[in-house]
């Protein structure tokens, strides 16, 4: 099917390469990805542009431009069509949508008129109608009526679900892109660059992730055990590790609130107060901020995943 629909559209989009481009494929076709043989013609695709590429002997055909990509809206489209109807062809989806590139409409009438449109009944062959009595004739008739009119029906019906199909994809596409913030994205890079060009501050929001500290476990904890400790204002439950002992250190995070600075390293508070809430007290000072993990360190790479 892939390769039917692809043979109705290549007149209109490969274009023959001129003899200086055809050296330059020679030389690199090496690295071109060979999909396949389409009616005769090995075709290759270039990865890295997009563009693929249709060799018949002498005869060389380029279709697509580099750096071209299909659409992602159209991808699931056409291969929902062709888990239906084509499922081994699926592997020509990108060819085919490239052969369609800006033409696609023509491509989504082609699958409706092939594999949706019901098919229009066959009139009586004039021969076989002369050869029966005129009783037969006229019941062969009057059948291929009232086949004509049942085909006439479901054909309306399969035009108007095809139209409704085709606006929910186009709505699809549109809401697509309308949600896609590459250009915002761009616009605002550029507009970061140059105010940070010209000097002017800029303040961005940055999320820490957390803060870690230290504690010792309080004489009479076990493990297991859950210590209430209060950090900065607000307490949190530790949970004594597995094979900790009372005098041992541990070492605890606590989620970092966001805030607003231009500097987005890591800091530790300048100040704790932290005590542990148990049936054995510790004193504050035995709660100490860590410092932040030296950069390139295992507990700096572990820390950031």
């Amino acid at each position: 099917m892939a390769f039917l629909l692809a043979g109705l559209a290549i007149g209109a989009t490969a274009v023959a390469l001129s003899e200086s481009d055809r050296n330059r494929y020679y030389d690199r076709r090496g690295s071109l990805s060979f999909l396949g043989v389409r009616q005769g013609s090995e075709v290759y695709l270039d990865r890295v542009t997009g563009v693929y590429y249709l060799e018949s002997g002498y005869d060389i055909k380029t279709i697509g431009k580099p750096g071209w990509h299909a659409h992602p809206v159209d991808r699931m489209r056409l291969r929902s069509k062709l888990e239906k109807h084509a499922p081994g062809e699926i592997k020509w989806l990108d060819f085919l949508l490239a052969c369609y590139a800006g033409r696609e409409r023509e491509l989504w009438n082609t699958l409706f008129k092939r594999y949706e449109l019901p098919r229009e009944p066959k009139k009586p062959h004039k021969f076989i109608t002369e050869a029966l009595t005129y009783r037969f004739r006229r019941e062969r008739f009057e059948k291929y009526e009232k086949e004509v009119e049942l085909w006439e029906e479901q054909k309306s019906k399969a035009i108007e679900k095809f139209r409704e199909e085709h606006k929910s994809w186009e709505k699809k596409k549109a809401e697509f892109s309308t949600s896609d913030t590459i250009d915002e994205i761009k616009i605002q890079g550029k507009n970061l660059v140059s105010r940070a060009l010209s000097g002017n501050t800029i303040f961005l929001e940055v999320t820490p992730k957390t803060n870690l500290y230290r504690i010792k476990v309080p004489a009479g904890a076990s493990e297991g055990q859950l210590l209430s400790v209060s950090v900065e204002g607000k307490t949190v439950q530790v949970a004594v590790p597995p094979g900790a002992s009372p005098g041992q250190e541990i070492q605890f995070s606590v989620p970092n609130a966001p805030v607003n600075s231009t500097n987005t390293s890591h800091q530790a508070p300048s100040s704790v107060d932290a005590s542990v809430k148990s049936t054995t007290s510790a004193t504050a000072s035995d709660t100490a901020p860590l410092p932040p993990p030296a950069i390139g360190s295992n507990e700096a790479q572990s820390q950031k995943k």
